[in-house]
């Protein structure tokens, strides 16, 4: 009786530290594009408004990419000294961007964090590499605080992904 006993308290001492192993992803991240055809009869589109500028977009219900699409992130300085966050998309997401990149040339790509819009940029060409380039409204400080959540976010979503077999 005492082995048995014993043999389900390791158990269950395993089961606990076995959930502990890897934190569960905390962040939603994802890109939403703007419906241009907003307010037209049979069209739905919900508006996104960027907390620093103010500025509203309209934008398709569903997300274009999310953050089982993003491989990785980088934060990056570009020439002009502005941080930018550089993500780096699996098959899916790369195919998505780019078809997105060609067809609705022009139009804004919304990054939404947690429900709450960050950042904004112009689909000004095609992007077939899988590399998505964007500016943020946050300071540099928040952005590099956001930076370190998202990249273990990121891994526990690929570490997601790997276990179920996508």
């Amino acid at each position: 009786m005492k082995t048995i006993i014993n043999f389900f308290a390791v158990a269950l001492i395993a089961l606990v530290f076995a959930g502990c192993e890897k934190d569960d992803p905390t962040h939603t991240v994802r890109f939403f594009l703007e419906n241009p055809s907003a307010g037209r009869t049979g069209v739905w589109a919900k508006p996104l408004t960027l907390e620093g500028s103010g500025l509203t977009y309209y934008v398709k219900p569903d997300p274009l990419i999310t953050e089982a699409n993003i491989t990785n992130i980088q934060l990056v300085k570009v020439q002009s000294g502005h941080m930018a966050f550089l993500f780096h998309l699996d098959e899916f997401g790369t195919r998505a961007l780019y078809r997105a990149s060609v067809a609705d040339n022009g139009r804004m790509l919304i990054l939404v964090v947690n429900g709450n819009a960050i950042g904004a940029r112009q689909l000004d060409g095609s992007i077939s590499d899988g590399r998505l380039y964007t500016f943020t409204e946050l300071s540099d400080e928040e952005m590099e605080k956001l930076y370190e959540e998202l990249v273990d976010n990121t891994a526990a979503v690929q570490e997601l992904k790997r276990h179920h077999g996508y």
